[in-house]
């Protein structure tokens, strides 16, 4: 019995409860006698999912993986709500209301990744900046010291000048 089809058998209520004795000798795999059956066949799907992502994910903690991870909780949430019938409408609202805050988080994100680029390149761009302003600086000092020294020059050949016509 798949999970959308658990509510339309009789009796389908009882696998939300907890699965008695007689149910767990009649059935041959071991369950938790704790959960209710729709709760152990989400865990179950969960698990496995996760077990066959687990050998694709060649790094943890990075955003594949997350991604990954994410991918095998949105499954088994997807059937979790086409178990249920009466609440499928409030639970598919609450995944769009979800949905929508993720992939703002994603968009924030990539900007965040951005900027950090920018700002990262914004310390070497700085030290090109401050470079190049203090050639161009010295550029000017060495300019205006010929100027001045050409200046001199020529104001001390007035002076000479001025002098010899003065001595004669």
């Amino acid at each position: 019995m798949s999970l959308p089809d658990l509510f339309k058998h009789q009796n389908a209520l009882a696998a939300l409860r907890p699965a008695n004795i007689q149910q767990l000798a009649s059935k041959q795999t071991p369950q938790d006698h704790t959960k209710p059956e729709l709760l152990q066949r989400l865990e179950g799907c969960l698990h496995d999912a996760r077990r066959a992502a687990s050998g694709l994910q060649a790094t943890q903690n990075t955003w594949g993986a997350r991604q990954v991870e994410l991918h095998a909780h949105r499954q088994v949430f997807d059937m979790f709500i086409g178990s249920m019938t009466t609440y499928r409408p409030l639970l598919l609202r609450i995944k769009q209301a979800y949905l929508a805050a993720l992939e703002d988080a994603a968009a924030t994100a990539s900007d965040h990744v951005q900027l950090h680029t920018e700002l990262s390149l914004m310390a070497s761009r700085h030290a090109e900046a401050v470079a190049a302003a203090k050639q161009h600086a010295e550029r000017s000092a060495a300019d205006m010291e010929d100027e001045l020294v050409s200046k001199l020059q020529e104001l001390e050949w007035q002076a000479e000048q001025a002098s010899k016509e003065f001595a004669v």
